[in-house]
């Protein structure tokens, strides 16, 4: 994603956003480029952009769950796939409301179903521990807290268990396994034992 920091000042200036055709560039809602598109076309204010992507949002809830899914999470032009967010003039901005609960004092888990389809689709899946439920089955049977309608999902894949403040995965024999996506080095003590 290119930023218009990052073009010359006269493309800059007259840089007009797509949705609302205004030049106008507020601090708190800059005009981004996010995408491959150009010209009169390439820039867009974000929150013209939130707006949209608020528009394309399908959400289902069940039980202490909710799932937000996005057909298309792309250009509909140059179909290049948006972030879900940015940083710009030191700041985080996020191009989509993922739901949160209310109270910062309640735990939640944000979970992705990735696909390795060329398809621009986001699934993204809130779990909100509430009501003393602390155990949640995952799964495309319909007895699932939690249902992911895909072929390689089990009908009872996986159980997520809350304890003690973490959140753990317990694989139930599913056909394909559980992969978790680890973005950090996770240590293994000699006297440990651990799965991979």
């Amino acid at each position: 994603m290119k930023l218009l920091e990052e073009v010359n000042s006269k493309e800059h200036e007259e840089a007009a956003c797509r949705f609302c055709w205004s030049q106008e560039e507020p601090e708190d809602n800059p005009k981004i480029c996010v995408c491959q598109c150009s010209g009169s076309v390439g820039y867009i204010h974000f929150s013209c952009l939130k707006a949209w992507m608020k528009t394309k949002v399908q959400e289902v809830r069940h039980g202490n769950s909710v799932s937000q899914t996005w057909k298309q999470f792309e250009c509909e032009l140059c179909k290049t796939r948006f972030p879900y967010a940015f940083k710009y003039r030191g700041k985080r901005w996020e191009m989509v409301d993922l739901h949160r609960p209310t109270s910062t004092e309640t735990p939640y888990i944000i979970i992705e179903s990735l696909s390795n389809d060329k398809n621009n689709s986001r699934f993204v899946h809130t779990i909100i521990v509430e009501n003393n439920k602390t155990e949640f089955k995952l799964g495309r049977g319909h007895e699932s807290d939690l249902r992911v309608n895909d072929i390689s999902v089990s009908r009872c894949h996986v159980l997520l268990k809350y304890k003690e403040g973490n959140f753990f995965l317990e694989d139930k024999k599913s056909k394909f396994g559980t992969l978790v996506l680890i973005r950090k080095f996770l240590p293994i003590e000699p006297t440990s034992q651990m799965a991979v």
